[in-house]
């Protein structure tokens, strides 16, 4: 019996992160499992900028202690980049 077998809708998740290429950084497959991306709920609510410039703050904190700075470095420039098109697609400039 696999793990599987205790969560119905493990087998769709599982399925999901297999079908998809491994990207880890814009738009990793766990970041996908549903219709929707996280970042696009936290956005309809109205926390993108928040959420954005935390989640810089908190790579640009701890990059050079996981292991894996290339990626974590690559995650900041992705937050920093959307975050930058709030005020380009805004009237915050």
């Amino acid at each position: 019996m696999s793990n599987y077998d205790y969560f119905p809708r493990a087998e769709m998740y599982r399925a999901a992160l297999e079908a998809k290429p491994k990207e880890m950084v814009d738009h990793p497959a766990h970041y996908n499992v549903g219709e929707i991306e996280a970042i696009d709920v936290i956005e309809d609510q109205g926390l993108g900028e928040a959420f954005c410039a935390a989640n810089v703050i908190k790579y640009i904190l701890r990059y050079k202690h996981k292991g894996t700075p290339l990626k974590d470095l690559q995650k900041i420039k992705w937050y920093t980049e959307r975050l930058i098109s709030y005020y380009e697609n805004s009237n915050k400039k």
